[in-house]
This record gives C-alpha cells, structure tokens and sequence, in this order.
C-alpha cells in the first residue's frame, strides 16, 4: 500500500502548486460486478473488498467556482461465482456444475471537477452551502480471472481483461457548518474500450456506457478530519460482436457497483 501511495503521489505532485488545498485519503469498498444475457438472466457475480488510496487537490480560484484534480489507485481479490463457465445462449458450452474463483483487480481513476456554488447564501461563511459539479474522468483497470478446477479435475484456464473508459459527471452537492454533507448525481461513460485476451490474440470490444447515479455522505470530525461513505456504479450494454478466428465474441451486458468507507486528512 506505501507504493501505491508513493506512485500515485508522483503521478500528482505536479498539481501541488496549483491546489490551495490537498486532501489524502485511505479506504475499502464493497466492490460488485454482474453480467446478464440478453433475455436479463444472471451469468456471473463478483464481489468483494478493494482497497484504496486517493489524492485531491483543490483551488477556490472564485468566490462561486472551484476546481479540483483527484488520482485514485485500487487492489484487491475478489470472489466469482457462475452456474455457468460459458453462456450457452451465447453459442457456447455449459459447465456441469458451478464454477468458482478469485479475479484479481488493479487500476487508477483521474477525475477533473468544476464546482458553482448556488443559492442566495453563496458568498457567506459559516452558512450551508449547495454546489453544482461538473467532471470528466477516465478509469483504466485490469480484471483476471485465476484458473480453477471442477471437482471431476477439469481445469478451468484463467483470463485476463483490461478496460478503459472516459466518463463524465453532473450532480449536486450539500455542505452544512455542522460537519454534514452529502451529494446525489448522474454518471455516462461515453467511451469505453476492452481488450479481452483470447489464448495468445488481443481482442478489443467496446460495450456502450449506459446511465447510473452516484451518491454519498460525510462528516467533519474537524477541520481537518473527515468520514465518508459513497456509492458509485457503471453500468454497460452488450457490446457489439467483433470476429475472432471464425468466431463471434462480444461483452454482454455489464453492471459494477460499489459501496466505499473512506477516511480524508486535508492539509
């Protein structure tokens, strides 16, 4: 965990300047991924913890605008499990019997925002507070699967998935003198790419985004200190099949949710 936060550090010790105010956080997230065929039956679940660490600056470049620039780096193994290896609705074949496994999951998140404070106690201190954010992002993460083997012996071989998606982000944010505060928004990534590895081959797939919603809240303990709690999701159609030695292979439908506890110390 120290080298990640070393790595990432360097990735945004160049914004340092810039920012009137940093923040570093640690935290775990309960982390799911499902994906569906095309008449909305379940093929697969994972879930478990992932682990993170985060840096954010922040410059209140105006009295009614900010900015801010944030680098997430995550880990974790989480748990598979399938009644089926392969869809046979997709043209292949059915395992006998359930399949379970670990997939291992490493990636960064960079997200730029734009915040306008709005409401007729905008420009006073020690008031509650109502902003607009506006962000794009961009996320790169690696998904593998670890071999595995049913319980007559057959071996289950591994694979190994990379994405990157560019998303943005708008959404309303409340803070109150007391500590409080909590945010509710809409999130589209509007390009994403997959490179699946089939045997030695890269194929590359690009499930469309689809529309999901953020949310989350927090407490102060101090000026300095803080908790928050945060919800957060993509969601991706089928992608559209692309040929791969006389086969067609695509993405189904994808969704990806997670619940994240987090503890910020702002500098």
């Amino acid at each position: 965990m120290l080298r990640i936060f070393v790595l990432l550090s360097a990735l945004l010790l160049p914004f340092a300047p810039w920012a009137s105010e940093i923040t570093v956080s640690g935290g775990s997230e309960h982390f799911s991924w499902q994906e569906y065929n095309d008449g909305g039956s379940k093929l697969l679940k994972e879930s478990g913890l992932r682990y993170f660490v985060e840096l954010k600056g922040v410059n209140h470049f105006h009295p009614l605008w900010s900015s801010s620039f944030a680098g997430r780096l995550y880990s974790g193994v989480v748990g598979y499990e399938s009644d089926y290896w392969n869809d046979p609705d997709e043209g292949t074949t059915l395992a006998p019997e359930p399949v379970s496994t670990d997939v291992d999951y490493n990636g960064m998140r960079f997200e730029v925002v734009f915040s306008r404070r709005i409401g007729e106690l905008a420009h006073q201190r020690n008031q509650p507070q109502w902003w607009l954010d506006f962000s794009v992002g961009t996320e790169m993460w690696r998904r593998h699967l670890r071999s595995t083997r049913l319980s007559d012996g057959t071996g289950i071989g591994g694979a190994s998935e990379d994405y990157h998606t560019v998303y943005g982000r708008m959404g309303a944010r409340f803070a109150d003198p007391s500590g409080f505060s909590a945010q509710l928004g809409a999130k589209w990534p509007f390009h994403t790419d997959e490179d699946a590895r089939i045997g030695g081959d890269t194929v590359t797939l690009n499930p469309e985004g689809r529309l999901s919603v953020y949310a989350g809240v927090g407490y102060a303990f101090s000026p300095a200190w803080s908790l928050t709690l945060d919800y957060d999701s993509y969601r991706f159609a089928k992608s559209d099949p692309v040929e791969h030695n006389g086969m067609l292979v695509w993405q189904p439908e994808s969704h990806q949710d997670a619940l994240s506890l987090a503890l910020h110390y702002r500098f």
